[in-house]
């Protein structure tokens, strides 16, 4: 992701998200929030680490599970002339890895206008203490919204920070907690410059991916050829002499 000027950090930690804590954010990204300057990344998910006794990294990929049901963010859009009845389109996104359709996640921002006229806006993700499977990977993970909680979150009309900002953490948490799955992935996505969607195949169904176009392809061709049926042999009495049937029939 882009490291952009005004928002640098690439995560802005929502600290006190415990239930029975108010919650609050560093002192330098709370004018983001007074300002309401609040905004929604759309993701299919993400990937975390976790981090082995020898140092060593295993890649996960963290996203909706398969029965999450597929639901629009609603609200208008205002600023083209939109009305409250209008929806924001989230669709569903297609995984060539052959993950089929998925509920794409919603993450809580804040961001920042230009410095510069022509710049693109920065933003920062919001985090906060982990929650459900990703618990055994990360001790942080990102403020995950449902499409009601962010229809919230973007409204400049919203409670009070604080509030808002309590009530999004315990949204993520009951979403990590009941819709969320994680899964082991290839050491391919390690590195940046696999730019793969195979960094997204489940571990086993990688290594069966790798068999297969390797001495798997030999393998399956001795089979194909062990279970070729033989032709069947028809028979041939109308070419046979009559004195070789009458041996044979003897």
């Amino acid at each position: 992701m882009r490291e952009l000027r005004q928002l640098r950090a690439l995560e802005c930690k929502v600290d006190g998200s415990q239930s029975v804590q108010p919650c609050n954010i560093a002192s330098s990204y709370s004018p983001h929030l007074k300002r309401r300057e609040r905004c929604v990344l759309v993701v299919d998910g993400f990937f975390e680490w976790s981090t082995k006794r020898d140092g060593s990294k295993t890649p996960y990929f963290i996203r909706f599970k398969n029965e999450v049901a597929e639901k629009s963010i609603p609200g208008g859009d205002f600023a083209d002339g939109g009305t409250e009845e209008d929806d924001w389109p989230v669709q569903k996104q297609f995984w060539e890895s052959g993950g089929g359709l998925r509920e794409p996640l919603l993450m809580a921002c804040l961001y920042a206008p230009p410095m510069v006229d022509g710049e693109p806006h920065s933003f920062t993700i919001l985090t906060m203490d982990s929650a459900g499977p990703v618990t055994k990977i990360h001790d942080r993970m990102p403020v995950m919204l449902t499409p009601e909680c962010a229809a919230e979150w973007i409204d400049c009309s919203a409670a009070s920070d604080s509030a808002l900002l309590h009530k999004v953490a315990e949204t993520a948490r009951h979403t990590a907690t009941q819709s969320v799955t994680a899964y082991e992935v290839p050491l391919l996505a390690n590195n940046v410059r696999n730019d793969s969607p195979d960094c997204l195949l489940p571990l086993a169904a990688w290594k069966k991916k790798q068999f297969d176009n390797g001495l798997g392809r030999f393998f399956k061709k001795a089979t194909d050829k062990r279970e070729t049926p033989a032709p069947e042999r028809r028979s041939t009495d109308a070419e046979e002499p009559s004195a070789k049937r009458t041996k044979v029939e003897r």
